[in-house]
């Protein structure tokens, strides 16, 4: 696993901030361009597929982890399942990001769509920065 994937260190209350972290990190529709590349790519090169599996793996898992903790904390709405979020969130940043790059969403929009299916997990889903 990667080392990024490894969220055993995430603090209470980081859970928040560092899955919102991942809404903002963007670099514009270079980097979505880029991206979507990659997955098409991945598609007929073998080599390639398994590496982003890994990746994405990875990525889900991390966010799995942090909202554990949140869970773990009392942060999080009750009945939330950590895993399933997590899918459901990178899946939901996946599809925004293509989105963005035909046009139906602005990034701040997408950002904004994202921020909110991140909020909505949390038992105090007010905005804030933590």
């Amino acid at each position: 696993m990667k080392p990024w994937c490894s969220a055993g260190s995430a603090s209470t209350g980081s859970a928040r901030r560092q899955s919102s972290a991942v809404v903002g990190s963007g670099r514009g529709h270079r980097d979505l361009r880029v991206a979507l590349a990659f997955t098409a790519r991945a598609l007929v090169d073998p080599e390639l597929g398994d590496r982003l599996r890994e990746d994405y793996l990875g990525f889900q898992t991390l966010i799995s982890q942090l909202l554990r903790s949140a869970q773990a904390a009392g942060e999080l709405t009750p009945g939330v399942d950590p895993s399933a979020a997590a899918a459901r969130f990178f899946a939901l940043l996946d599809g925004l990001g293509t989105q963005v790059l035909i046009g139906n969403h602005s990034a701040m929009a997408a950002r904004e769509l994202a921020s909110g299916a991140i909020a909505a997990l949390f038992r105090d889903s007010r905005a804030r920065s933590d």
